[in-house]
């Protein structure tokens, strides 16, 4: 409401251009008679009876602002201003390996943090299970994947992290190789003797059929029996949906992929079928822990209760790109069930001669991942592995339902996980297992065993603080996917503006062309906010006339810096921007969506000479 003198009027203004793109629209409105608001109020007068504001009146003249001209460079899309991994979430000795690890390696915190989880993930597997209250339980498993270009030596790290898992396998291949060889050899015996023993029962005369036939019987039964355990396996790397589901049944249920590819993700879309048809349900049923039926010719079934399946991945951005395009990953909730990381490379101002990973933090880390290893799961009644259950003491419990009740406005359609609802409907669940984790690691040194310990207060801190990351790079990760629907209509507008060379337009112009893409005006709106918080456009604010007929559409100036941004929805994510350079004049410049703001977390190419020090 513009108050009638000029500084009020100006005020009115300000107040006004701050809300545009934050709000749905903004009205700007006066008395009828030109009164202030409260003499409006004050003598009676409600709120219907205003008319539109009109600066350029005789009562007002225009107000001069200072800003018409005043354009910021538009805002890329695709650069993520996204947080650096909250590493002192994590309990020691975890945080100190990661900040080594990453030292070492001259690769960012958010690499090193993410699959220091998922390291965490595996050795915990179905060992315990988080109950947020009665009712609702979640495993520990975790799908995490960090998107790095070629070159950030994401092997090195996966293999540095993965290190205590391996030789944990090859301990433990060691250990049950010769129990394993018996139980082989006295296998192919029984084998033998029952396919000799139906021979004789099916070639006896009736005077020996029954007794032979018993024996036959006998012998296959033992035979059945006899399970021969496989050679300890805890996780593959390159592996088909189909052999991912056997090898969850060998291994009592549990297994992991880890992997410095994404071929997985190829492998979920059928590149290994006749037909390329998709085949992840035994992601999305390891993910969820439901139980898992898969028949095969020549193979016998997989069954599995409650099967644990943990994925961690470092993928390129090439693979992240397109995802969501992929028949069914983003509809039947495959996409959702992943925490995502985009940190910024550090090629090009890495640290020559980094230290490495001080042998004593190494050494704490691979103990404490190898005692987590070495706790004994439950049983269940038929002498099964089965998880123990953790719960939550009560400020826990209570600072956990708080967190609840924050994240569920933000699923709303207009929140901040709104466009990405399907993976926010997953992310209070993602963080329950991420305090299942915490609350392991911490206890995995003592002598009782983690569940007969409660949650507490500050590994729930903890587990929020981590979640915060997460959700902040889910947005990111999907925008880069072209999952997120109001981007890619953002984009649209702006392909139509660069074809038609626009420098301003109405509403009706853009609904007019872009009928194809938006039913209605009302489906546009979200686009065109996008494009003002970008500072692509501007909504104008001209003299509406009072007379008969229909009112004018309400319009936008484009951004003189912008020429050509081109279609944001392609795959090479560029930009062309007309950028001026500091003596005044236009410049060509190619700006990327893969940009990301400076990481500052290790100084560039320091040394221990002081001179050398004080210049880096």
């Amino acid at each position: 409401w513009a108050d009638t003198d000029d500084k009020g009027v100006k005020h009115a203004l300000d107040v006004a251009q701050c809300l545009e793109g934050r709000v749905e629209s903004v009205r700007l409105v006066q008395s009828k008679e030109g009164k202030d608001a409260f003499d409006h109020l004050d003598a009676g007068h409600g709120l219907d009876e205003v008319v539109p504001f009109e600066p350029d009146s005789d009562d007002h003249p225009a107000i001069e602002d200072d800003r018409a001209d005043d354009w910021g460079s538009p805002i890329p899309f695709r650069s993520h201003k996204l947080p650096e991994f909250t590493v002192n979430s994590l309990p020691s000795p975890l945080s100190e390996f990661v900040k080594a690890e990453s030292l070492a390696t001259q690769t960012p915190m958010d690499l090193a943090g993410c699959l220091v989880l998922a390291a965490c993930s595996v050795a915990i597997g179905r060992r315990f299970r988080v109950e947020v209250r009665p009712g609702w339980e979640e495993p520990t498993n975790l799908f995490v994947v960090v998107v790095l270009d070629s070159g950030n030596r994401k092997t090195a790290v996966v293999t540095d992290l993965t290190r205590p898992i391996t030789e944990f396998e090859k301990s433990e291949w060691e250990r049950l190789a010769p129990g394993i060889t018996d139980a082989r050899t006295r296998h192919d015996i029984l084998k033998k003797r029952c396919q000799l023993a139906q021979k004789e029962a099916a070639k006896a005369e009736p005077p020996d059929r029954a007794q032979l036939e018993r024996q036959a019987v006998d012998a296959a039964n033992e035979l059945e029996s006899l399970r021969v355990p496989p050679h300890p396996r805890i996780f593959g790397d390159d592996v088909t949906p189909e052999k991912l589901a056997q090898l969850i049944s060998d291994y009592d249920g549990q297994f992991a992929v880890l992997s410095a590819e994404g071929g997985i993700f190829e492998s979920m879309a059928g590149r290994y079928s006749p037909n390329n048809a998709p085949n992840f349900d035994v992601f999305l049923k390891g993910h969820a822990g439901d139980p898992l039926r898969v028949d095969r010719v020549n193979r016998p079934p997989d069954s599995v209760d409650n099967p644990c399946l943990t994925v961690s991945l470092a993928v390129q951005n090439d693979v992240l790109r397109g995802l969501a395009s992929k028949p069914g990953f983003r509809g039947r909730g495959l996409l959702a069930r992943f925490l995502y990381a985009i940190p910024e490379s550090f090629i090009g101002r890495r640290r020559i001669g980094a230290p490495p990973v001080p042998q004593s933090v190494r050494l704490a880390y691979e103990q404490r991942i190898t005692a987590i290893l070495q706790m004994e799961p439950a049983t269940d009644n038929y002498g099964k592995p089965t998880a123990r259950t953790i719960r939550f003491d009560r400020d826990a419990a209570d600072r956990f339902r708080a967190f609840e009740k924050q994240i569920e406005p933000e699923l709303a359609p207009f929140g901040e996980l709104g466009s990405i609802q399907d993976w926010g409907s997953k992310h209070v669940g993602s963080v329950a297992r991420i305090c299942g984790i915490i609350h392991v690691v911490k206890l995995a040194n003592e002598p009782s065993l983690p569940d007969t310990r409660r949650i507490d207060l500050a590994t729930v801190t903890q587990a929020i603080e981590i979640g915060a990351y997460f959700r902040a790079h889910a947005r990111g990760a999907f925008a880069e996917m072209g999952a997120d629907p109001e981007v890619e209509n953002a984009g649209q507008v702006l392909a139509w503006i660069s074809r038609k060379d626009r420098r301003s337009f109405t509403v009706r112009d853009a609904f007019q062309d872009l009928k194809s893409r938006f039913r209605r005006v009302a489906d546009l709106q979200p686009a065109l906010k996008l494009l003002v918080e970008h500072e692509y456009i501007r909504e104008q604010h001209e003299e509406r006339g009072q007379g008969r007929g229909r009112p004018r559409s309400p319009g936008y100036d484009v951004n003189p810096i912008f020429e050509d941004i081109g279609d944001i929805g392609d795959r090479n994510r560029t930009a062309i921007s007309d950028l001026p350079s500091s003596s005044g004049t236009s410049v060509k410049t190619k700006t990327t969506f893969d940009s990301y703001p400076h990481n500052s977390q290790y100084p560039q190419n320091s040394s221990d000479d002081d001179d050398q020090g004080e210049a880096a």
